[in-house]
């Protein structure tokens, strides 16, 4: 790589790379690196993508009329990025940043939230077209219009619409929604795009002002993109299309963002909100290794809010620890042994996870506390001392659940819960254990949901849905008394809880 760059003037300097338009796809790539202050308020998009492999096949671009290395996915972006009508100014962190220059990687990750806020556009790039993307997309417009009063929205989702039952994809409106229809199934190898888990890809949602989806040639506004997914995943079938539902896992909390709701940690994903640097209690570091920064999170997160609630996420509850190991006579369920490179309570962000709020100024969007006593604990090194009491002992456990368990033994959630409510049974006289049950599946409802925010219950009603879930699905009574919508309530509930 030739240098090209010469040194930021100023702690809010970034540079932004001027990209020319081409004429035809196969047009030389090529633009200029511009700097500007962000105190002045410069014009520009800061695109959000995946790097790809960046340590073998480069593709190589004209920077200030010099050959520059990149990674074959920014490649591809520029490439269509510059078939628009006119140059346009970005932030791409590959170029805008000298990657070569940890000192200046350092500064610049200090104001990448400013960087992002004050773009006039962020784009999240999918990369070309996948298969059936542009289905996809089209469905996405249907059922995403967030501004009925908008009379660009309306056109788009009419002719979206018409070109789904125009070319027969869509036979009516009810495949609009089935797991199993065409357009459905197009969204499925969609979600899976690596940028949906990609580190740095929460944050940037976060504060973009206005973000736009983008694959290949189509793209959508990324409010109307997930309210499309929370549409598709919100959708109530009978009986449960269990094992087949999208699982949205960050997505969901991606659309939360996009609503303006809180920030999470979760997915090997760090998202902070800083309003002030001066108080700000954590900063991420590019210098430091990723079990390092687990734990100094974990520590400071300790120490900000004067408890333990950290505990909550660690431990072996993490559904891509459990495999099956299954012999003649039976299966056994084996917990993959912790890496060995963090405290045992420090919550390893590495594994995948549903994102949860940790936001230590507000103690109201903890997910679940089984007490408000204050916690008494103390650090010896790296060992953290809690104290505690005994409160019961565990007289009898029942099989674990996580959808990854579920789908190596070939069973639903549900199952698991009817192989739970029989222990139950068996230990507890009736009719004392429905209560109890049914309160313990769902916490009570004290939890605060991220899949199925629609869907949260309280404490006076746990009794009676769980009433309807337990005729339908455990006893099988086609009552019509019990209700569908009051049984999946209770169910899709419960399933994100546990």
């Amino acid at each position: 790589m030739l240098h090209v760059y010469t040194p930021l003037r100023d702690l809010d300097s970034i540079r932004v790379f001027e990209l020319n338009r081409v004429s035809s796809p196969k047009g030389q790539v090529s633009g200029r690196l511009i700097q500007a202050r962000l105190r002045d308020g410069p014009h520009y998009q800061a695109l959000s993508y995946v790097w790809g492999d960046h340590t073998s096949n480069t593709c190589s671009i004209l920077l200030d009329e010099r050959p520059f290395e990149v990674t074959p996915s920014l490649y591809e972006a520029l490439s269509a990025l510059s078939l628009e009508s006119q140059a346009t100014r970005f932030w791409i962190d590959q170029i805008s940043i000298n990657q070569e220059d940890e000192s200046e990687k350092q500064r610049q990750v200090k104001i990448m939230a400013s960087i992002f806020t004050q773009a006039n556009m962020v784009i999240g790039w999918l990369g070309h077209t996948c298969k059936d993307s542009d289905i996809a997309f089209k469905l996405f417009r249907v059922l995403g219009v967030v501004h009925e009063d908008n009379p660009n929205s309306s056109r788009d989702r009419n002719r979206a619409l018409h070109d789904l039952f125009e070319h027969g994809i869509t036979r009516s409106i009810t495949d609009l929604f089935d797991p199993t229809s065409v357009a459905v199934q197009a969204v499925r190898p969609l979600l899976l795009n690596p940028w949906f888990s990609r580190r740095w890809v929460v944050q940037e949602v976060v504060l973009a002002s206005s973000l736009i989806i983008r694959c290949g040639s189509s793209s959508i506004s990324g409010e109307a993109f997930f309210g499309a997914v929370r549409a598709i995943c919100s959708t109530i079938t009978d009986p449960p299309l269990h094992g087949s539902k999208i699982r949205t896992g960050m997505l969901t909390d991606l659309a939360s963002f996009v609503r303006g709701e809180h920030p999470v940690i979760g997915g090997a994903s760090f998202v902070l909100r800083i309003e002030d640097p001066a108080t700000a209690w954590f900063e991420p570091s590019y210098t430091v290794s990723g079990p390092t920064m687990y734990t100094n999170f974990a520590r400071r997160h300790i120490d900000a809010t004067g408890g333990v609630s950290i505990l909550h996420f660690a431990g072996y509850g993490y559904p891509d620890t459990i495999k099956i190991l299954q012999t003649e006579r039976k299966v056994q369920i084996h917990f993959d042994q912790p890496r060995g490179d963090l405290p045992s309570w420090t919550p390893d962000w590495r594994i995948f996870s549903r994102p949860v709020a940790l936001d230590p100024s507000n103690s109201a969007v903890m997910p679940f506390v089984a007490t408000t006593s204050t916690a008494s604990y103390s650090f010896c090194g790296m060992q953290l001392r809690v104290l505690a009491s005994k409160v019961d002992t565990v007289s009898i456990c029942g099989m674990p659940y996580s959808p990854t368990l579920c789908d190596g033994l070939q069973t639903t959630a549900y199952e698991v819960f009817a192989d739970w409510l029989n222990l139950v049974k068996e230990h507890f006289p009736s009719p004392a254990w429905e209560p109890s049950f049914a309160s313990t599946l769902v916490m009570d409802g004290k939890v605060k949901l991220v899949d199925h925010q629609d869907l949260e219950i309280s404490t006076d009603e746990i009794l009676s849905l769980f009433g309807h879930w337990l005729a339908r699905n455990v006893c099988y009574s086609d009552n019509p008394d019990f209700g569908l919508e009051e049984s999946t309530r209770y169910g899709n509930v419960a399933e994100e809880v546990c």
